[in-house]
């Protein structure tokens, strides 16, 4: 089944498909965001680094200028409003 169909049918206005891949201490993150309805893509992006939260909020500021959720100056960083402890 595809994510487009899986989004589809839970009501969702969009979907957000991603792969992450290694190579040594570098981490690249994908993602596009896809209309259920259409299956046309809204957005592409990608981000490669070592600081995998740093990547993330980058990936989710250029997913939200994408498709136009500007003006997001009272997001946190990933990593103020995470741990690394596994307790």
């Amino acid at each position: 089944v595809q994510v487009a169909q899986l989004a589809k049918r839970a009501g969702a206005g969009a979907a957000v498909v991603g792969t992450i891949a290694t190579t040594g201490q570098t981490v690249r993150l994908d993602a596009r965001v896809e209309d259920p309805a259409s299956g046309r893509v809204q957005v592409a992006t990608s981000v490669s680094g070592t600081d995998l939260f740093a990547l993330v909020d980058q990936l989710a500021a250029h997913i939200r200028d994408g498709v136009g959720l500007r003006g997001s100056g009272d997001m946190r960083p990933l990593a103020d409003v995470s741990t690394g402890s596994l307790e």
